[in-house]
């Protein structure tokens, strides 16, 4: 008993637009001066890899590369394949084309719940695609943009909905097969853009520079800490009326500087001792002699 085994013909992706009529390939091969007849697969990927390199992203479904794909699902394998200086040639003309017309192009605001992304930020033709970019693609982007701006790019700018992008994908496990890497020329050129158009919103009032606000907030924090004391007014002595408080509080000060002496003061003398009684006399038929301090009485 013999078996027989299928090939499966190799998976091609659904074409957004396939030339139909005769009409219709020959206005794409004028458009691209290209004949369809003279592309097959290797001429296709090769198309693509020029084009993605030249553009920064992977080229939109009316460019030479998409129309290449599909003209080489007809005949895969090409007798006489046209020549490569002619391809690179047509690929930079074409990416020109894609460019120009997407910087002609106006888009509208998008709507967001962000204050910042509100205010300031909106959406400019990009000259790469953000959700192609890998991690060493966002972290090349974030630093040309840093290093043009001055300061980190704000929620809204262009490497930080790249790095918002790549962040979604790896949590989602869907960046496991990542773009190769584009060229530096490419990312300083949006990163440039990106930044001119930050500028621009800034010196429109729209947005405010990051770290503006903080340095006015720590200003009047500080000032807020800083508490004034009130001014201490030096205390003066009441002038008293009695002359002897004066000359005893001259005398205390002069005693302050002065040695001690072992001799009491007279002023401590007259205070220490206590007045004499005084003698009284009685009127009685008795003779009295006060002789010093001897009272004598003598009975008549």
């Amino acid at each position: 008993m013999q078996m027989k085994f299928r090939t499966k013909s190799p998976k091609t992706k659904p074409a957004t637009r396939r030339p139909s009529t005769a009409s219709e390939l020959a206005e794409e091969e004028a458009r691209f001066g290209i004949h369809p007849d003279s592309i097959g697969q290797e001429e296709a990927r090769k198309i693509m890899s020029e084009q993605h390199k030249t553009l920064g992203f992977r080229p939109p479904p009316d460019s030479l590369a998409a129309f290449a794909q599909l003209v080489a699902t007809n005949h895969p394998i090409v007798v006489a394949p046209v020549a490569l200086e002619v391809l690179r040639s047509a690929v930079k003309l074409d990416s020109e084309r894609i460019l120009l017309q997407r910087r002609s192009e106006k888009t509208a605001p998008v709507a967001s719940t962000s204050n910042l992304e509100q205010n300031s930020i909106a959406p400019v033709p990009m000259v790469v695609d953000i959700n192609t970019m890998n991690n060493a693609d966002v972290r090349l982007l974030m630093s040309f943009t840093h290093r043009a701006l001055g300061y980190r790019p704000p929620p809204g700018s262009l490497a930080a909905n790249a790095q918002a992008s790549v962040q979604q994908r790896s949590q989602k496990n869907l960046s496991g097969k990542q773009s190769p890497t584009l060229p530096e020329s490419v990312l300083k050129e949006a990163a440039s853009r990106d930044a001119d158009r930050i500028r621009s919103t800034v010196a429109a009032g729209g947005l405010s520079q990051p770290g503006a606000s903080t340095d006015s907030q720590e200003n009047t924090t500080k000032k807020k800490k800083v508490k004034r004391l009130p001014k201490r007014r030096p205390r003066i002595a009441a002038k008293s009326s009695d002359p002897t408080s004066n000359s005893s509080q001259s005398v205390s000060g002069s005693d302050t500087q002065s040695p001690p002496s072992s001799e009491p003061s007279t002023s401590s003398l007259s205070t220490s001792t206590a007045p004499p009684p005084a003698l009284h006399r009685a009127e009685t038929t008795d003779s009295v002699e006060i002789i010093g301090d001897v009272l004598i009485v003598n009975s008549i």
